[in-house]
C-alpha cells in the first residue's frame, strides 16, 4: 500500500502482516490475505492490504510469529514488543516485554547491524528459541557468518537474554541484509549479500 524498506513480515494461519519500516507512515501494520496461488490481492479487492493495529512508535526490525504471537524486534531501540493473534486474523494490542530495568535485549556485538532473525517455539520448555544470524560487527564493513541462540521464556521472567555462540552451526558464508524465517523444526536463510558484495 505504500513504499517501505526493513519491514517486518510474517505469515501466520494465511494472513500476511507487514509491521512498520521506513515509510512514510513508518508505525503502520498492514494485513493481506494472498490468494490459493500466492498472489496479493488488488488494493479494494477482499483480502487486500487494509490496516491492523497500529506499533506503539516507529519502527523497523525483524517480526516472527511463534505461540501464538507476532513479535517485532526493533532494530533502533532493541526492544521486543509482541501482539497476540486471534483466529480470525485480528490482532490485540502490541505489548512491550520488560526485563524490569531498561527493557531493552542488546543483540551480540559481532551481529548487530544487518542481522537476520529466526524464532523457533519450544513448547516443552514453554517458550522460544531465538537465533540471529549473520550481521555486520559494529565498526566493521564486512558481514561474518556466526549464529547466535537464545532462549526467551513464555511468560517472561529474566533479566536478559544469554546469547550463545557456536562455530559449528556458523552460516555456510558470511551473510548480512539476509532473510530468515523457521518451518517445522528447520531454520531457512534466504538471500542476503555476500562478502564481496553478491546479492544471493
Amino acid at each position: 500500500p505504500q513504499p517501505t524498506a526493513k519491514a517486518g513480515a510474517v505469515v501466520n494461519s494465511g494472513n500476511l502482516y507487514l509491521i512498520g519500516g521506513f515509510s512514510e507512515t513508518n508505525n503502520t501494520v498492514f494485513r493481506s490475505v494472498p490468494n490459493a496461488n500466492g498472489a496479493l490481492p488488488s488494493l479494494g479487492q477482499p483480502g487486500s492490504w487494509q490496516l491492523s493495529t497500529f506499533f506503539p512508535q516507529p519502527t523497523a526490525g525483524s517480526a516472527a510469529v511463534a505461540n501464538g504471537r507476532i513479535y517485532q524486534w526493533d532494530m533502533s531501540s532493541g526492544r521486543i514488543w509482541f501482539a497476540g493473534l486471534q483466529p480470525n486474523g485480528n490482532m490485540g494490542s502490541w505489548q512491550r516485554l520488560s526485563n524490569g530495568l531498561s527493557g531493552t535485549y542488546p543483540l551480540p556485538a559481532s551481529a548487530v547491524k544487518r542481522r537476520a532473525f529466526a524464532w523457533t517455539s519450544v513448547p516443552a520448555n514453554g517458550g522460544n528459541l531465538v537465533f540471529v544470524l549473520g550481521g555486520v560487527p559494529v565498526g566493521s564493513g564486512a558481514p561474518v557468518d556466526h549464529v547466535f541462540k537464545a532462549f526467551l521464556p513464555i511468560p517472561f521472567n529474566q533479566d536478559s537474554l544469554a546469547w550463545d555462540y557456536n562455530s559449528q552451526s556458523a552460516l555456510p558464508e558470511p551473510l548480512q541484509d539476509a532473510t530468515a524465517f523457521s518451518h517445522e523444526g528447520r531454520i531457512y536463510v534466504l538471500g542476503g549479500i555476500d562478502s564481496q558484495g553478491s546479492a544471493n
